[in-house]
């Protein structure tokens, strides 16, 4: 009797461990590719490799930095000091309604398009404003006001007092959080990013010297070249960047890009097909 007790104990055990196995594997929105201590989310430590979940809150310390994968291959890079929380992720690869929704509180993060950026159903909030992406690179940041720079891409800053289009390569909007006395939401009109402003902010996004990534061994030249990082972050820089704006109009500029442009992924690859959608959000699993 006891024994036959013992075994339905340890099986109801091991069905618990199983549901709850499997509801984080269904809440699972990406993994962390990169990693500098330290890492956490919702108190649990992130480590190279581990799964980022829907709703969790991820936090970096002053020396941590990280990047998540999504399934869709958009990248998400993450500095120091920020706290940030995927509030919605939907993506079904077989052609359905794709979206995303991140809510930065605090700190830095850089966006690299994939497949749900590139419908234009991806947002990012900060306490002052809220910035839809479509395609491309774009960095925001928000301490006392909310910048955002753009990169490649089409982004749309709103705020409680207006709406502002940012689509020029090198440039960038701020959005005032109402310090000093300044009324919050107000949105500056689009301008070209100092040169030292934008690289002292893409430094904090990419490990600092000494750090891995959360990798044991450093990567090599011919590794790094083989993953095109090297070539997107300095394709960001404002002195390699190919300006689509020019506020003095004295520069020749080729196309804009127009938000019925149809993007390629940030790897200018087309999509490819996969198994089933994944949704996580208000009205998801």
């Amino acid at each position: 009797m006891f024994r036959r007790a013992l075994l339905s104990t340890v099986a109801a055990a091991a069905l618990v461990v199983g549901l709850a196995a499997a509801a984080r594997a269904q809440q699972r929105v990406g993994t962390a590719g990169a990693v500098n201590p330290d890492v956490t989310a919702n108190g649990r430590i992130i480590r190279l490799g581990s799964d980022v979940i829907f709703k969790e809150t991820i936090r970096t310390s002053p020396q941590g930095s990280a990047q998540v994968i999504f399934v869709d291959k958009t990248t998400l890079n993450i500095g120091p000091n920020s706290t940030v929380v995927i509030d919605e992720f939907v993506y079904d690869p077989n052609g359905g309604t794709n979206k995303m929704a991140i809510r930065l509180t605090k700190g830095a993060l850089r966006i690299v398009g994939g497949n749900v950026t590139h419908e234009g159903n991806a947002t990012v909030r900060t306490p002052v404003a809220s910035v839809g992406i479509r395609g491309g690179v774009c960095t925001i940041a928000h301490q006392a006001n909310t910048i955002v720079y753009a990169h490649y891409g089409n982004m749309s800053i709103s705020s409680s007092q207006g709406t502002q289009s940012l689509y020029r390569s090198g440039f960038s909007v701020t959005v005032s959080g109402g310090g000093n006395g300044s009324m919050p939401g107000i949105i500056s009109d689009p301008a070209r990013t100092p040169y030292p402003q934008l690289a002292a902010l893409t430094a904090t996004l990419t490990s600092r010297q000494g750090q891995r990534g959360g990798s044991s061994s450093p990567p090599t030249d011919p590794a790094l070249q083989s993953s095109g990082l090297e070539q997107t972050n300095l394709s960001i820089i404002p002195s390699n960047l190919r300006s689509l704006q020019s506020q003095t109009g004295s520069e020749t500029v080729g196309p804009r890009n127009t938000p019925t442009d149809d993007f390629k992924d940030g790897h200018g690859h087309h999509h490819h097909k996969g198994k089933g959608p994944h949704h996580h959000g208000p009205h998801g699993h």
